[in-house]
């Protein structure tokens, strides 16, 4: 489940998610229906939640990477005895 720390600015109250599916999931899950969690399209639609509004990025230049870091495969020496 999302991590939730939140802080209130204007009218609403800001809440901060582990991550933006999970924050969709929490919210269909738990049928808490007086919050919306911004999150990508294909997230409402696999939890069957109605996207309130597309495109509210306010910076076009903000995305996420993802990278995929895995160590060196190690190969196992042996000692080869003399016959």
């Amino acid at each position: 489940m999302p991590e939730i720390s939140g802080n209130v600015t204007g009218r609403w109250k800001q809440e901060a998610a582990f991550d933006t599916a999970g924050s969709v999931e929490m919210l269909q899950q738990q049928n808490i229906r007086d919050c919306a969690a911004i999150a990508g399209k294909t997230a409402a639609e696999f939890y069957g939640m109605q996207i309130l509004a597309e495109a509210i990025e306010d910076n076009k230049q903000n995305f996420t990477r993802f990278f995929l870091i895995r160590r060196e495969e190690r190969v196992a020496r042996t000692r080869i005895k003399p016959a």
